[in-house]
């Protein structure tokens, strides 16, 4: 028995140590980069999600206002206006049956 667990044993410690890599880089990251560490400020903001904002999301001028950024990451409704007549669409993640905690 234990030499058919040996290699999922010796692939979940490599894993383990490659995950322990990835959090040290990403951990030193959030701190030398002033967004990240702005980021950081927010209650429940991590260093993972600070860094990931930091790098993927499009330059801030590209947003009207707060609310189309919050759309853009799928917690708010995304706006829809004709004629005046504003219309909210479902946001991404209700339309994917996910909570806006995820």
């Amino acid at each position: 028995m234990r030499i058919i667990l040996k290699p999922l044993i010796d692939t979940f410690t490599a894993l383990e140590e490659q995950i322990a890599v990835l959090d040290a880089e990403i951990n030193q990251r959030s701190k030398t980069d002033p967004t990240a560490r702005r980021l950081m400020t927010i209650p429940g903001v991590g260093p993972i999600v600070a860094t990931a904002i930091a790098a993927l999301t499009p330059a801030a001028q590209g947003f009207a206002a707060g609310r189309d950024f919050a759309a853009w990451l799928g917690l708010t409704p995304l706006q829809k206006s004709t004629g005046g007549k504003q219309n909210s669409a479902p946001s991404r993640n209700a339309v994917n049956g996910r909570s806006a905690a995820c």
